[in-house]
């Protein structure tokens, strides 16, 4: 045969049977790839929504922990973290708090308690912010078993009466609040007792449960943080008191309102004047951030030569300071401000008198207890002759003045004015009138030969004695502990007496000198000071 037909003899093809199962073995080869594709897409799909969610987990958290301490409840966090950027809820007609992340709805729950360590005493803890006891113990197989793998952020049937579902962060009623966190029994707690913990909030847990439907397997984030309690800067804040630096000068103000502005929501807010506690103010709305006080300013009586009136407030510059609480009373930063009176002129001043004194004439009063008083003005008057400035005083706290150099006249008064710093509207104080002087008279002589011993060895008792005055004297008066009018102890009457019994000693040693005085109550100088 020849080569030619040989050779295309041999040639052959492919059989159906061959191609068949060529065909098979292909398509078993794209159906394994395929089926590669789709688990290894799900696989992605469901690390994207893990990664996804943690990252949105970790979000509503730091939102959560950058909250003040006092306000980490669960409703004001949730609102708080809801009023974020990006963080409302992006399907309100939906059950649950929804939001939707890289085209994936998320259902997120949050809760906060406080828990109190037991490590520092137990105290009244408050059921509705305190962690219900036993909470924070669940485990992770707990958790996975109560809020299963459908997705739902209410978990399985049992979650809905677990007593362990708040460390799930199960939201059975989908408000986007844990449910069962708070709940605590707490322990009889008197005020003052050392046996129990006054302040029982040592800190907080925040339970965050997120939850989605795509991808495998659980489906759901849980992550429980801690918050530490931060002491006094937990405490409520006075960020604001008004009127600020106020000025009243009306004398028909009785009464000034002021308004406090705390931070955050305090449990109480108290009132200073000058630091002295005054009382509590009074709450206006439900924040417990806005607070109201009344200065009750008392009565005025313009008339001149008239006396204060019933719980009158000087004039003066007063500080006006406000302090806010928290239910376990500590407080915050002290919000300050100012109110200056100037609603009449100085009052007549207390126990002003003037003594003929030797060749002088010694003055002396009361303090004004008036704030704005910045000294005193002193005049003088010879019969009916016009009213003299003598002398300007500095300084309120100086009370005493001697005119060396007084006329040698009948009749002679002295008048004292109050000087305030602020004169606006008041030239001058009411006036303080002394008896009249008779200065033409010479004052009587001093007596002689003071002493002073103890009457027993008890020292319970001073006897002084002394030679009695040449002249004609009325008596004697006694000084104690200083020479000044101030200083005046007692005044023993009859020129002819000559002795004097301190039994008021006090368990002190004093000093004592002595005067004579005559019908018209002017007085000699002192003698020399002794002491027993």
């Amino acid at each position: 045969m020849p080569a030619a037909a040989r050779i295309r003899h041999e040639e052959q093809g492919f059989s159906i049977a061959e191609v068949l199962i060529a065909m098979v073995i292909l398509v078993v080869g794209l159906l394994g790839s395929a089926t590669m594709l789709s688990q290894a897409s799900d696989t992605s799909t469901t690390t994207q929504a893990r990664e996804q969610a943690v990252a949105l987990e970790r979000e509503l958290v730091e939102v959560a922990r950058g909250m003040p301490y006092g306000e980490l409840t669960t409703p004001l966090m949730v609102s708080a973290v809801q009023g974020m950027p990006g963080l409302g809820d992006a399907d309100p007609n939906a059950g649950g708090w929804q939001i939707k992340r890289r085209g994936i709805m998320y259902t997120v729950a949050m809760g906060v308690c406080s828990v109190d360590d037991p490590q520092d005493k137990l105290g009244a803890d408050d059921p509705a912010t305190f962690c219900i006891d036993g909470t924070g113990t669940a485990t992770a197989a707990r958790c996975r078993a109560l809020l299963g793998i459908s997705g739902d952020i209410r978990g399985t049937a049992a979650a809905a009466t677990a007593a362990d579902r708040g460390d799930c962060g199960v939201d059975v009623n989908l408000d986007g609040q844990v449910d069962g966190l708070t709940g605590a029994t707490g322990v009889a707690c008197p005020v003052g007792s050392t046996t129990c913990d006054q302040i029982p909030d040592d800190y907080k847990r925040i339970v965050t449960l997120v939850r989605w439907t795509k991808g495998q397997g659980a489906r759901f984030a849980l992550q429980s943080s801690t918050v530490p309690y931060p002491g006094f800067s937990a405490a409520p804040v006075v960020v604001g008191v008004t009127p600020a630096d106020a000025k009243i000068i009306d004398p028909n103000t009785s009464s000034q309102l002021y308004s406090a502005t705390t931070n955050r929501s305090a449990s109480s807010v108290g009132w200073s004047l000058n630091g002295s506690p005054q009382g509590g103010a009074t709450a206006v709305g439900a924040t417990g951030t806005a607070w109201t006080f009344p200065f009750a300013l008392g009565k005025v009586i313009v008339t001149p030569g008239a006396t204060p009136g019933a719980g009158e407030v000087f004039d003066g510059t007063y500080e006006i300071s406000a302090q806010a609480f928290d239910r376990y009373g500590q407080y915050g930063r002290t919000g300050v401000t100012t109110l200056t009176l100037n609603r009449r002129q100085p009052y007549k001043l207390i126990n002003f008198r003037a003594v003929h004194v030797g060749s002088t004439v010694a003055l002396d009063w009361a303090q004004s207890p008036e704030p704005d008083i910045t000294g005193y003005s002193i005049y003088r008057q010879v019969g009916a002759g016009s009213l003299d400035l003598v002398t300007t005083i500095a300084g309120a706290q100086t009370t005493s003045w001697t005119d060396a150099a007084p006329p040698s006249s009948a009749g002679v008064v002295y008048v004292a004015r109050a000087v305030e710093g602020d004169a606006t509207g008041h030239p001058h104080g009411d006036d303080t009138t002394s008896a009249s002087l008779d200065l033409s008279q010479n004052a009587p002589q001093p007596p002689s030969g003071l002493t002073a011993a103890y009457t027993d060895a008890t020292q319970t008792s001073v006897v002084l004695k002394w030679t009695a005055a040449p002249g004609s004297v009325a008596g004697y008066r006694i000084y104690r502990d200083g020479s000044s009018l101030s200083a005046q102890y007692d005044t023993v009457t009859g020129g002819a007496t000559t002795t004097y019994t301190d039994t008021k000693l006090g368990g002190a040693t004093h000093q004592y000198t002595i005067a004579s005085i005559d019908a018209n109550g002017a007085e000699s100088p002192t003698v020399t000071p002794v002491t027993p």
